[in-house]
């Protein structure tokens, strides 16, 4: 499929295909560019209005699991959602009158896009005293994996220490200029590297037959060409025929340059979407958490000096394979 003006349809599951690419091919990145990548926590009630959307609406991918397939958010999960779900699922059919069934069975397709943590199925018995035991594993998972956040409208998980997230929709549209944006890039990359190929194949198959020609041959080609250059009909009909070449090739060549202008246009477009969004979504991660040195046997050090790291939200401004 293509746009209103002649350029494809850009797809976020093109991304990951791109992310590989340019990983082979590092030395292209600072010209066609790169795709970030943030790594949640998801919890049951997020989950379940995912599912929710699912049911009503089968023939849409939900924001997340487009993101996923992307490879643009890596979503992880305790084994504790595994357990959790089974009640939510019975709560939400009889809330919205939906099937419970229904419900199940988008849950065994979306759990195989989830990273699951196997060690966290139960809430800690330390947790006891917390304001919800059953959320401890989401917030230890998030500190397990230095996650950007947990997936959330679950007001106790902030109480307890957590970072709830609420950005899918900006993420969304930062995967969507995004991959406008690179793929038209490495079009043009690609597009250059073609024709630079096919016009030095195509000089060193000229010069390699005529080098292998006899050397009296050559010296006859030499004459007539001196001849032509020299001969004022002969410089005429090259003119000629130049200028009628001319008139054939200039409403391919409008056509070209009309298709390379709204391709640059909607290449700057997209990357300013995708920066503004990209903007929106890293104010939104987890603020940086400065980790505590050591205390040193010294007097000196005994105010109890920090190690700065870098901030999450640098690293989600930058590439991961």
């Amino acid at each position: 499929m293509t746009t209103s003006s002649g350029l494809p349809r850009f797809d976020t599951a093109q991304i990951g295909p791109l992310r590989d690419f340019l990983n082979r091919f590092t030395t292209l990145k600072p010209t066609v560019g790169a795709f970030v990548r943030f790594r949640v926590v998801v919890d049951a009630n997020f989950v379940i209005q995912d599912l929710t959307q699912r049911v009503r609406h089968p023939e849409r991918r939900t924001a997340l699991e487009e993101l996923i397939r992307a490879t643009v958010v890596d979503a992880y999960a305790p084994r504790w959602l595994d357990t959790e779900m089974e009640s939510a699922m019975q709560q939400t059919a009889a809330k919205r009158r939906l099937s419970v069934e229904a419900l199940q069975r988008e849950w065994r397709t979306y759990r195989d896009l989830l990273r699951w943590d196997d060690s966290l199925r139960v809430p800690d018995k330390d947790c006891a005293t917390a304001i919800d035991p059953k959320d401890a594993p989401y917030i230890v998972l998030e500190d397990k994996i230095s996650a950007h956040g947990i997936l959330s409208k679950d007001a106790h998980i902030k109480q307890m220490g957590g970072h709830p997230l609420d950005f899918v929709l900006s993420v969304r549209r930062y995967a969507r200029g995004a991959v406008a944006c690179v793929s038209i890039r490495a079009m043009g990359v690609a597009a250059s590297m073609i024709a630079l190929k096919a016009v030095v194949e195509t000089v060193r198959g000229a010069m390699h037959a005529l080098m292998n020609l006899p050397d009296g041959i050559k010296v006859l080609l030499l004459l007539l060409a001196i001849a032509v250059l020299l001969h004022p009909e002969a410089r005429k009909w090259i003119g000629d025929v130049s200028t009628e070449l001319g008139k054939l090739l200039a409403p391919c060549w409008s056509a070209v340059w009309e298709l390379v202008v709204a391709a640059a246009a909607l290449a700057n477009e997209a990357q300013a979407q995708a920066n503004a969004s990209l903007t929106e979504a890293s104010a939104a991660v987890r603020p940086y958490r400065p980790a505590r040195r050591p205390r040193r046997r010294t007097r000196r050090l005994r105010g109890g000096d920090r190690l700065a790291l870098a901030p999450l939200v640098a690293s989600a401004a930058t590439t991961t394979p």
